[in-house]
């Protein structure tokens, strides 16, 4: 396979006609929708050369063995669409060693040529994932493939740089991938550090003291979360002082991308990775917008259903139209995971009778919207604590708080140390300072209504 692949790119590099030209830096996207003429041409040359039965072509960025994860250009006979992005990729890096791989593509470390900077390139196939059973795609499925790749692009562009979101630095592409430039995060994801963080005496500091020198490969989508204690992998989990300050990050980045209308659909731990910061500190980035929608007015409601099963909502798991609660959804379940060591929602009923849990089980479990344990008897955690995952896990969207809204709750605020004192008084506030914002004549009828 490798043979065949380095021949295919050797005769590729070789092809005569490639001009300089061809090679040259075209205008990148900021903020826009990609041209449509470039899916309507890539569809009429996709379908003449499919039907002559002509080879793909082969990228020298495709790491070796992608072909079959992911699919080969030269097996699938279409010719690749254009999002209009560089092409001066191998020019421009030094490739590394893969990192690992997604539902999207491959990730493999890079450096800039032009200033030796190290980041992350992600790598997705023009060709599109191959099938289950090893079958061509279909005309339809490379068209949703490719819308796919499309709207990726375009919603890193959008949400531009952030300390929070893992930033798309430079955007490439060739003849059978695109090329996507982002932060290096070698510092572990969310639920390895729950794995990992109590190997060290010094909690208060644990967020910080991931030791993975390389990103693994991102954790498979499972129908069921990972069960607890005795049943399987499980964790110890954070203090609350510990596991506040990630969590605000967490919102805080969904919280952002809702702001730009982007709905990121697949929140997990594997998700939020630690980029390690030039003073030694680690930063917790929200990844992986493969699965992301943009919503463009307040009342547009998506329909698509996707994610990772034991993140879905209860709108979700009853396939109703859905809006960015499910985020504050998802984001209550990994609260809930860090605090409590185990997952809110599982086919308990097979797992009691030891039988092996199913996505059936699971679903129903989702929509009762009833973790178990119950919130409230969860052990050891605090009045503040306890209020912010009811409020992310309240099974109805329109009581629901917001990423934003959670990103600023008392406990969170207060690095998870806040007492109910410290909440008393910090409705009081909040109140008070409600009440100054209001006109001499409501405030007026308030006092009225008082006496």
């Amino acid at each position: 396979m490798a043979a065949t692949m380095a021949a295919a790119v050797e005769a590729r590099l070789a092809r005569p006609g490639r001009s300089a030209a061809q090679r040259q830096r075209s205008r990148p996207l900021v903020g826009r929708q990609l041209p449509r003429q470039h899916v309507a041409e890539s569809s009429r040359r996709g379908r003449g050369r499919h039907a002559r039965g002509e080879a793909g072509p082969v990228s020298a960025l495709t790491p070796e063995g992608a072909e079959v994860l992911y699919g080969d250009a030269t097996a699938v006979g279409l010719e690749p669409f254009s999002l209009n992005l560089r092409r001066d990729a191998e020019e421009a890096l030094e490739l590394g060693e893969p990192l690992g791989r997604g539902a999207m593509g491959v990730v493999r470390r890079a450096v800039r040529r032009s200033d030796g900077e190290e980041f992350a390139l992600k790598t997705i196939p023009k060709a599109g994932p191959v099938s289950r059973l090893g079958q061509e795609p279909t005309e339809k499925a490379m068209e949703i493939w490719e819308r796919k790749v499309r709207d990726e692009v375009n919603l890193h562009f959008a949400l531009g740089s952030s300390l929070d979101i893992v930033t798309l630095h430079d955007a490439f592409e060739d003849e059978a991938g695109v090329h996507l430039l982002i932060d290096l995060c070698t510092g572990g994801d969310l639920l390895s550090g729950a794995s990992l963080a109590h190997t060290t005496e010094d909690e208060d500091n644990a967020a910080n003291q991931f030791t993975p020198e390389d990103i693994d490969e991102p954790r498979a989508k499972s129908n069921v979360p990972t069960p607890p204690s005795g049943m399987g992998e499980s964790w110890q989990p954070f203090s609350e002082a510990t596991a506040a300050p990630m969590i605000r990050s967490m919102l805080r980045a969904l919280a952002a991308c809702h702001e730009h209308g982007v709905v990121h659909r697949d929140v997990k731990p594997a998700n939020f990775l630690f980029m390690k910061e030039p003073d030694g500190s680690r930063r917790l980035k929200l990844s992986d917008f493969g699965l992301a929608a943009r919503i463009y007015s307040r009342d547009e409601l998506l329909t698509e259903q996707c994610g990772t099963y034991a993140y879905l909502s209860p709108e979700m798991a009853r396939r109703r139209p859905y809006d960015f609660k499910v985020d504050a959804w998802a984001a209550g379940v990994v609260a809930y995971m860090l605090l409590a060591g185990e997952p809110p929602f599982a086919d308990w009923d097979a797992i009691r009778e030891g039988r092996d849990p199913g996505k059936d089980g699971l679903l129903r479990a989702i929509r009762r919207g009833r973790p178990e344990p119950a919130i409230q008897d969860l052990p050891n955690l605090s009045p503040g604590a306890k209020s912010l995952l009811s409020s992310l896990l309240q099974p109805d969207p329109s009581k629901r708080l917001t990423c934003a809204a959670a990103a600023e709750h008392y406990w969170v605020r207060e690095k998870g140390v806040a007492s109910h004192a410290d909440a008393l008084a910090s409705t009081v506030v909040e109140r008070l300072q409600a009440y100054g914002t209001l006109g001499a004549v409501r405030r007026g009828g308030i006092r009225a209504a008082d006496q």
